[in-house]
């Protein structure tokens, strides 16, 4: 049975917290746990603009979810999904070292730091945040932040687009044949794709007999 857990006041717990199924919700003031605590799969710690969160070592388990913006301070190791959703002007904060095998995302223009070193074995995603990358951030896993990708134009024959495509967005082909418009007009080639993992994503497309066309790929949350 789902359950929701919310805290409201300042808090001092004493016991390993173990989050094990539903929302343990801290929505305001601090929260001060003496001992680690554990996100265990399919179960979600959501913070609220503000809160904090303190725990010596904070570990999210695969399916595991901790959600929203204020601070954790102490140590995290996830190998589940930490998400930044909270919108404009509004940053999650992790106050400690970070290593990551799992997923983080911020979204809705959400910002991210961490003042601590980070090890980053799995995937950050900071497509639609203001935020950059770590700073000296380390490990083997992968990354990327708010780009633009320039439209491709190209003449010749029947060819094929391909994009790096991560999981959490949809990706959708366009085209125009007119770059000097305003505003450009974009016009869809079939439908959006999504994808479960990090892959590469790769369109093939019909080029015009005359003229020239630009294409790109708009990506949405």
């Amino acid at each position: 049975m789902k359950s929701l857990i919310l805290l409201l006041f300042p808090a001092l717990l004493q016991a390993d917290l173990m989050v094990t199924g539903g929302h343990f919700v801290v929505a305001g003031g601090k929260v001060r746990e003496l001992s680690s605590t554990t996100i265990q799969s399919d179960a979600t710690l959501r913070l609220a603009t503000g809160s904090e969160f303190i725990t010596p070592s904070l570990h999210i388990e695969t399916a595991g979810v901790l959600q929203g913006c204020g601070t954790v301070t102490g140590d995290v190791d996830n190998q589940g999904l930490i998400l930044a959703d909270c919108g404009t002007d509004k940053t999650l904060i992790l106050d400690g070292d970070i290593e990551n095998s799992g997923i983080l995302r911020a979204e809705n223009d959400t910002a991210f730091s961490v003042s601590g070193a980070f090890v980053n074995d799995g995937l950050i995603d900071l497509i639609f945040s203001p935020s950059s990358l770590p700073a000296g951030m380390t490990g083997s896993g992968q990354s990327v932040s708010a780009t633009t990708l320039p439209p491709l134009t190209i003449e010749g024959d029947t060819t094929s687009l391909s994009i790096p495509a991560y999981p959490g967005h949809s990706y959708q082909l366009q085209f125009t044949n007119d770059l000097t418009a305003t505003p450009v007009v974009w016009t869809n080639i079939g439908s959006a794709q999504t994808v479960n993992e990090t892959t590469i994503l790769t369109a093939a497309i019909t080029l015009p007999t005359t003229g020239v066309n630009a294409y790109r790929f708009k990506i949405q949350d």
